[in-house]
């Protein structure tokens, strides 16, 4: 996953500097650190830590509109508990990689200040591993599509900075899960979810209040 996303990185950067005209490059970042209700039982779960980077790629095509294209990589520690059948999966570290498209659009602007609307559409597969009984990893495989607004400031002509306010985010996503049983089967659960806020139902994309990012105009 690791060689995916640096390669991601590469390409991008190439791609960018082959037109050099009406694109941006940049990228976002994310880290919560949190205690949350566990969906799937009546325990609190422990605190969980997430860390994200995510590079993009965009193309200007007005003043008010810009499409692109980005991938994600998340890292981090959990205490969920999934269930499989009469199995229960509890999740200590998960490693996923998402690929996503996004489109922007611009609602008003105040001097270098401006407000946007974004929607997401994102592909996503990982891997979930185990501190418990069952000693065996999950995949996780997800999609959906989601809006929220996009703050944006722009400290030259080149130079933006951004802060996506996802507590104010709304979407739908499927999540499935898969395992290996002691028996050599394979356990699955599936979930989706619609949600109004940044905790959404899957603790994979429980993003954090803001996500800060920047951009850089060519």
């Amino acid at each position: 996953m690791k060689k995916l996303f640096f390669s991601f990185v590469l390409v991008a950067t190439a791609f960018v500097n082959s037109f050099a005209y009406d694109w941006s490059i940049g990228g976002k970042v994310n880290y919560q650190n949190l205690t949350s209700k566990n969906k799937n039982s009546s325990k609190v779960a422990d605190v969980k830590s997430y860390a994200s980077i995510a590079p993009e790629v965009a193309y200007l095509f007005n003043d008010k509109i810009d499409f692109g294209v980005g991938i994600a990589y998340v890292s981090g520690d959990s205490d969920e508990l999934l269930p499989f059948g009469d199995n229960s999966f509890l999740v200590s570290e998960l490693e996923t990689v998402r690929t996503y498209i996004f489109g922007e659009y611009l609602v008003a602007s105040f001097g270098k200040m401006g407000i946007y609307i974004r929607g997401d559409m994102f592909y996503e597969n990982g891997i979930l591993k185990e501190n418990g009984d069952v000693g065996t990893d999950a995949r996780s495989y997800g999609y959906g599509v989601s809006v929220a607004p996009n703050l944006q400031y722009a400290l030259s002509d080149r130079f933006t900075l951004s802060a996506s306010l996802n507590f104010l985010r709304a979407g739908i996503e499927y999540y499935s899960y898969k395992t290996k049983t002691s028996g050599g089967s394979h356990d699955r659960y599936g979930n989706t979810n619609i949600y109004f806020d940044c905790d959404t139902n899957n603790f994979i994309t429980s993003l954090g209040d803001i996500t800060l990012g920047f951009s850089f105009n060519f």
